[in-house]
C-alpha cells in the first residue's frame, strides 16, 4: 500500500511539471508566431488545442481510482506530447529565422573592402585611380558577389613608412565578401592578380581574399 501512494506521488509531481511547464512553452511559442498572417500561427493553435487536451486528461486523472491513473496519463500523454514537442519544434524554428533576419541586416551594411600595399612611392592621384577604378570594376563584374556599385567598396592604399623595396612586391587583400564559394574567390584573386601585373609587370604580385566572417564583431552607422 505504501508503495502506491509513493508511485502516486511520483506520478503527481510529473503532473504537476507537464501542467506548468505547458504555459510557459505555449507563451513563448505564441510570442515568437504572433504575426499577422503567419502560417505557424495556426500550427501553435492547433498544437496548443492538443496540449490542453493532454492537460484535461492530467486534470481528470486527480478523479479517478488509482488503479487507473497509469492508463489515462499514457492516453492524456500523448496530445500533450505532441502539442508540447511540435510547439518547441516552432520555437526553434522562428528563432532560426530571427537569427537569419538579423545576420541578414547586418550583411546588408558589410562592404566589401580592399587594400592595396607597397605600392612604388610617387604614384600620382591618377594612378591610384587606375588601380581604385580598375579592382572595383572587377568586383562589380562578379555577379556571386553581389556588389552593383563600385561606390559600395571601401578601397584603401595604406602609407609605408619604409621605402625599401617598395614595388618590388605588392599585395592587395580583398576581405568582407558575402558568401562566396572557394571557386568564386580564386577567380577574383587571379583576376585582380593579372590586372594589377599588368599594371606593374616588373613586381611579384600577391592576391588574398577572405568571406566576411559572421562570427566577428561588426558594427556599421548606416545614418
Amino acid at each position: 500500500m505504501n508503495l502506491e501512494k509513493i508511485k502516486d506521488f511520483f506520478l503527481g509531481i510529473k503532473i504537476v511539471v507537464m501542467i506548468l511547464l505547458y504555459p510557459i512553452v505555449s507563451v513563448k511559442c505564441y510570442r515568437k508566431c504572433k504575426k499577422e498572417n503567419d502560417e505557424d500561427k495556426k500550427k501553435f493553435v492547433f498544437y496548443g488545442i492538443l496540449g490542453i487536451i493532454g492537460i484535461i486528461g492530467y486534470v481528470v486523472m486527480i478523479f479517478v481510482p488509482l488503479q487507473q491513473k497509469p492508463i489515462i496519463f499514457i492516453i492524456a500523454l500523448i496530445p500533450y506530447g505532441i502539442g508540447i514537442t511540435k510547439q518547441m519544434k516552432l520555437i526553434l524554428k522562428k528563432q532560426g529565422e530571427d537569427d537569419e533576419e538579423e545576420e541578414a541586416k547586418t550583411m546588408a551594411y558589410v562592404i566589401p573592402t580592399v587594400k592595396t600595399w607597397c605600392l612604388p612611392s610617387g604614384l600620382d592621384e591618377e594612378k591610384l585611380m587606375e588601380i581604385y577604378k580598375g579592382i572595383s570594376k572587377i568586383i562589380v563584374e562578379f555577379p556571386e558577389i553581389g556588389i552593383k556599385d563600385e561606390k559600395l567598396i571601401l578601397c584603401l592604399f595604406p602609407k609605408d613608412l619604409m621605402t625599401y623595396g617598395l614595388g618590388e612586391e605588392i599585395k592587395v587583400e580583398i576581405t568582407d565578401l558575402i558568401d562566396c564559394e572557394k571557386e568564386v574567390l580564386d577567380r577574383l584573386a587571379s583576376e585582380v592578380g593579372e590586372f594589377m601585373k599588368k599594371i606593374f609587370p616588373q613586381a611579384k604580385v600577391f592576391i588574398k581574399v577572405e568571406c566576411y566572417d559572421p562570427s566577428d564583431g561588426y558594427w556599421a552607422s548606416i545614418k
